[in-house]
């Protein structure tokens, strides 16, 4: 499939000369990486890299980039994968990213996405715009799309500003927090940075927590293809905190544009009075300062503490302990984020969609689609 033209003839898109829109199915791209690394919104799930990975697990991936005069102004990268019984979906997470901000550029955009699903029988496409960008789901709305019962990527996020001194930063902290990560100091937990060879340390903790939390983990196979990705281009951190000797606690880092993201964090379970989970965490956002990232992502919490807390003081005193109170500890601000939005291409199913949207909401069908565009379900 060939989609390739200019766009100068589009209303008002004659103040953008030359702009070309071109469709990719390169499995690396790095000027696609550098141009969303440098985009505001930009995010790892829209990197080539994030693409690689996503494909080793069953997902193919293809791309609609913009340029002027050779330089990347815009694109959306999608991600394709077959669910049972035939059902092919579209995911579009964290796009389109645009430098020119112009709704009639993000709508070329859509249009060439709408074209890629349909020349790739898509039966529903799911698009979470980028951060900042609220002001396109009213768009997409507009474009025939539906609020989406899936939850892509995280509706929220809390995110740590590392802009501050690191006394500044403790200081923003609930004083439990500031007061564990001194105890771990005190008791003995140090952090070091692990090497491909951890991964195994790090998957078996990822599988502990997994079972204690009870949410499904990928084979290590699977974040061993990560590393592999994405280390050599420094953007894989992995971290580990150990209690004399002994591996307790791990973090595994991904790094695009000025943000650093916790995208997996496993514990043992063991001396747990030690906090090497507060710990690590400090650790990580005292790295990423000193390489010169300006925030820290813990991703999201569970919608409705989030729902809660947008309707009162962002504060974390009055939550039981939990990952929400553990991640709001730290500091860092409740971000609410684009919503998901999905257009069903089959005009049935579209009604159908429509009608028992809110059944669909509890059923198991959902919690097993959202799982796989998740990434948290098992390969396979």
């Amino acid at each position: 499939m060939q989609i390739a033209h200019n766009i100068n003839s589009s209303p008002g898109i004659e103040a953008y000369p030359k702009l070309r829109l071109s469709f990719s199915q390169q499995p690396s791209d790095p000027a696609w990486d550098q141009f969303v690394a440098a985009t505001p919104g930009g995010h790892h799930a829209q990197t080539s890299l994030w693409a690689q990975l996503k494909t080793s697990i069953g997902w193919s991936a293809a791309r609609v980039i913009v340029t002027a005069e050779d330089r990347i102004v815009g694109g959306a990268q999608l991600l394709r994968r077959t669910l049972p019984l035939g059902v092919a979906i579209g995911y579009v997470p964290k796009a389109p990213l645009l430098a020119i901000d112009d709704p009639r550029l993000s709508r070329w955009l859509i249009d060439a996405l709408h074209q890629i699903a349909r020349a790739q029988q898509i039966q529903a496409l799911f698009l979470q715009p980028p951060e900042g960008a609220q002001a396109m789901s009213a768009l997409l709305r507009g474009w025939g799309f539906e609020p989406s019962v899936v939850e892509t990527l995280p509706a929220n996020a809390v995110i740590v500003s590392l802009s501050d001194g690191l006394d500044a930063m403790l200081a923003r902290m609930k004083p439990k927090t500031r007061k564990n990560i001194l105890l771990g100091e005190r008791r003995g937990i140090k952090v070091r940075c692990g090497t491909q060879s951890d991964l195994d340390k790090f998957h078996q903790m990822l599988c502990s927590t997994g079972k204690r939390q009870f949410f499904p983990v990928y084979p290590k196979e699977y974040f061993v293809a990560l590393w592999r990705l994405f280390a050599p281009v420094n953007a894989a951190r992995l971290l580990l905190a150990e209690h004399r000797g002994e591996a307790v606690s791990a973090i595994l880092l991904l790094a695009c544009g000025d943000t650093v993201t916790a995208k997996c964090a496993g514990w043992s379970g063991q001396y747990g009075s030690c906090h090497p989970n507060e710990l690590i965490h400090w650790a990580a956002m005292k790295w990423a300062k000193a390489e010169g990232y300006r925030y820290y992502d813990f991703e999201g919490i569970n919608p409705e503490i989030a729902a809660a807390l947008s309707a009162g003081p962002k504060r974390c005193d009055f939550l039981p302990r939990n990952a929400a109170s553990f991640k709001l500890g730290f500091g860092g601000d409740l971000k609410y984020l684009p919503e998901t939005q999905v257009y069903i291409y089959q005009p049935l199913l579209r009604w159908i969609y429509k009608t028992g949207r809110f059944w669909l909401a509890n059923s198991a069908i959902l919690a097993k689609a959202q799982s796989r565009l998740r990434g948290t379900a098992p390969a396979g």
